[in-house]
């Protein structure tokens, strides 16, 4: 019996497991990224599926050669602070694919560092109590407000939460005619604050004191530039009873017949006079340039007529120097720093009170050195070693270059001109009436120095002088009488000296008749030009 050996080969058995995942995991996402990774017991691929919903709708596979155990893909372009939704499986090589595993992530919030760009910042046209701000920024952000009257500000307007990127802040209870700084702020989600550069604005009104400032010092010859809302409220002077005044106004120092002078010491202009039967106009007023104010220093005298006198009986003054009309000016003595009166006019003393009143007294003006102070109850005191030689009619002048307080007496005999050297107190005779050359002689007249060619200029009352001073005696080279030349015709002119045109400048007050003048007194009395009228 034969034996046979039986020979066979297996088959060869098939891979029907798929990968089992572990550690899903979506590590620490970035702003715009996001890396999955996992790990698998056998070498597959990687697949994922990715989406702000779980019905996904991107997806990355990566299939490597070979393939990894070890997942890792990287997901990009994803929106900050988002929650994302995925899923994650592997295939090995023999096609067994895993199920999925799912889960989700939340993408980092972008940390916001640039604050807002304010631009376009404006207040618009600001009323008398109001204004409203308005700015642009170039993300959303809130509003706010700070304003005050400084750049250190003090107020702010309530927060604007709502963020917009044009901005608009109303602001109130403003004081009229006012200078207000102000900046806008804007703070964005991020709490980026934004902070805009000082502004200012001026509320309607009166102007403010930068703007006055600022407008004098840009004045050209021949313009003119109006201080709005300087008068004063009140007057503090009352007339008596049913008594109704002819010529005086309730505010004097508008009044056409006011002299006045610049205090260089305490920058302000002192207005004097007005007054005009009945009382002494020896009242005084400024005009603070520090910040456009009038303050009343000086009540007038005392009324002292009984009512039943008519208004045309006397004038009548406390003994203090009187300005009726623009002689007997006050002038400002800069060697004395002093505001000085010359004598107390041609004002009648009233029989009933039987006051005897100096016409030779050099009256020396007190002031205070606060410019709103009233000075009670007067500032005045008479300078007795310096008692004026004679005087009624007169108009006075300091001489801008020497100092010397120069007075004019327009009396017909006892006239005369005389000079007040200020370092030794000593009146000195320049010309006197009976001297050749005339009578010297004339009403409402008012005088002033030509510092460059050394003039002494004198108009009023349809006349006027000109002397030339730098002589012993002094000489008059010009003389018109009855003259018709609208400033030298008038009763109630004023003239003083333009330094930055080297003329003289003239003006005339009331309604009908604000013109200045200007007058080149190098060329004689008809130099004079009429320049535009006054606002």
């Amino acid at each position: 019996m034969s034996t046979m050996a039986l020979v066979f080969k297996t088959a060869l058995g098939g891979d029907v497991t798929a990968p089992v995942l572990s550690a899903v995991s979506s590590g620490t996402p970035g702003t715009a990224t996001a890396t999955l990774t996992w790990t698998t017991n056998e070498a597959a691929d990687s697949q994922v599926q990715y989406g702000l919903t779980t019905a996904y709708g991107s997806s990355v596979t990566e299939d490597t050669s070979p393939k990894v155990t070890s997942h890792s893909v990287d997901l990009t372009s994803l929106s900050s602070n988002t929650t994302y939704y995925y899923r994650v499986r592997s295939a090995d090589a023999a096609g067994n694919v895993s199920d999925w595993t799912t889960s989700s992530f939340l993408t980092a919030v972008i940390v916001d560092v640039t604050a807002p760009v304010i631009s376009a910042v404006s207040s618009g046209t600001p009323g008398v109590s109001s204004v409203t701000i308005t700015w642009s920024t170039d993300e959303l952000s809130d509003s706010q407000v700070e304003y005050g009257s400084t750049a250190s500000y003090g107020n702010s307007t309530t927060l604007d939460a709502t963020r917009v990127t044009s901005h608009s802040v109303g602001i109130s209870s403003l004081v009229s005619g006012s200078l207000y700084h102000y900046r806008v702020k804007s703070r964005d989600a991020a709490g980026n604050l934004a902070t805009g550069t000082d502004n200012t604005f001026n509320t309607a009104g009166a102007q403010s004191i930068a703007v006055i400032l600022a407008a004098i010092r840009d004045l050209q010859p021949g313009e003119w530039y109006e201080i709005g809302n300087t008068a004063l409220n009140t007057a503090k002077y009352s007339w008596p009873g049913s008594l109704v005044p002819t010529k005086n106004a309730a505010q004097p120092f508008n009044m056409s017949y006011s002299g006045g002078t610049f205090d260089s010491v305490y920058n302000r202009m002192l207005v004097f006079g007005g007054g005009h039967l009945i009382y002494g106009g020896n009242e005084v007023y400024a005009l603070s340039f520090d910040d456009f104010v009038w303050s009343y220093l000086n009540e007038p005298s005392p009324y002292a007529i009984a009512e039943a006198h008519t208004q045309t009986d006397a004038y009548y003054s406390d003994g203090r120097p009187v300005s009726r009309h623009s002689y007997n000016q006050l002038a400002f003595m800069w060697p004395w720093a002093s505001l000085v009166a010359v004598g107390a006019n041609a004002v009648y003393f009233n029989s009933d009170q039987n006051v005897d009143l100096p016409l030779d007294v050099l009256w020396d003006y007190k002031r205070t050195a606060n410019p709103h102070l009233y000075a009670s109850p007067t500032p005045w005191t008479t300078r007795g070693d310096y008692a004026v030689p004679v005087n009624a009619y007169s108009c006075s002048c300091v001489d801008p270059v020497t100092g010397h307080l120069w007075l004019m007496n327009n009396q017909i005999s006892a006239g005369g001109i005389f000079d007040l050297d200020p370092s030794t107190g000593t009146w000195t005779t320049r010309w006197a009436n009976n001297q050749s050359g005339g009578s010297f002689y004339g009403y409402y007249s008012i005088c002033a120095i030509d510092p460059i060619n050394r003039y002494l200029i004198k108009i009023g009352y349809g006349k006027y002088e000109k002397w030339s001073i730098d002589t012993d005696p002094i000489v008059k080279v010009a003389s018109v009488s009855g003259s018709s030349i609208a400033p030298l015709a008038s009763t109630h002119p004023t003239l003083a000296w333009n330094s930055r045109t080297g003329r003289f400048c003239s003006w005339i007050g009331g309604t009908d008749r604000r013109v200045v003048y200007e007058l080149d007194a190098a060329n004689g009395v008809d130099s004079w030009t009429t320049l535009d009228a006054a606002p």
